[in-house]
């Protein structure tokens, strides 16, 4: 859900944060999907496709947004 971008400041902001999320995404290991890549896969092997984070990848990935909040 965007709204239009209608001058160069908007296509600035959008790219910026396309690009964060996308590098936050990346060192954080996310992969977001709209569906599973087959459908009837388990938890763990959307897991171990790097599709859903398990508890401790959310843990580490609540740290590491803390981190960047008080010390960027």
């Amino acid at each position: 859900m965007h709204r239009e971008r209608k001058n160069w400041g908007d296509k600035l902001a959008y790219g910026l944060v396309k690009t964060a999320r996308s590098l936050f995404d990346w060192v954080s290991g996310y992969k977001h999907i709209e569906k599973p890549p087959a459908p009837g896969m388990t938890i763990e092997e959307l897991r171990k496709a790097g599709y859903l984070l398990s508890d401790r990848q959310w843990l580490e990935v609540s740290l590491y947004e803390l981190l960047l909040l008080y010390f960027p």
